[in-house]
Parts: C-alpha cells; structure tokens; sequence
C-alpha cells in the first residue's frame, strides 16, 4: 500500500509540475507579445514624428519589403539619393525614438 502511495503521488507530482512549465511558457509568450505590440507602438509614434519623406522610405523599404531601387522608383529619386535618406531616416528614427524614451535590449 504504501508503495502505492508513492508512485500514485510522485505521477501527480509530475503532472503538476508539467502544468506548471506550460503556464510559464503562456507567462512568458504573452509578455513577448506585449513587448512587441508596446515596440510597435513607440515605432509608429515615432513614424508619425519624423519627416514625411523618412517615414515613407522607411515604410516602403521594412514594412513593404521593396528593395532601395524598388523604393527610389516609387519616390521618384535616384538610387544613391535613396541609400542616403534612409540612412538619414533610420538615424532621425533613433533620435526621435530616444527623445521620447524609448529603450530596447540587445539580444
């Protein structure tokens, strides 16, 4: 009997603690996914902030995935002018996204 016992709670001791790392992982998927909504909101705060032509550059190149020579023939500009204002827009991005206390990890 007490053998019994023994096995019956070490198999319940098992499936609590199995239950207890899922609900860790849940704990810790809805924090990324918070993480990630509040990220997307600072960076379209910050989109909004900047030049109109930085923020359209930006948008065209990440969000839409159009190459630099893609994006420099929807602007109307030449490929080198556009290498340059998305390098300007990625650096007034930062700044903007600094100025309004914006903070990230490297991973």
């Amino acid at each position: 009997m007490a053998l019994d016992y023994l096995r019956k709670t070490k198999r319940e001791a098992l499936l609590s603690a199995d239950v207890s790392e899922d609900s860790h992982r849940q704990e810790d998927l809805l924090e990324e996914k918070y993480i990630a909504e509040e990220t997307k909101r600072a960076l379209e705060k910050a989109l909004k902030s900047i030049n109109p032509d930085y923020a359209a550059a930006l948008r065209l190149t990440f969000y839409e995935g159009f190459s630099s020579e893609e994006t420099a023939h929807i602007l109307k500009k030449s490929v080198k002018s556009t290498y340059d204002l998305i390098y300007r827009a990625k650096k007034s991005l930062k700044e903007q996204l600094i100025k309004d206390g914006f903070t990230y990890e490297i991973r």
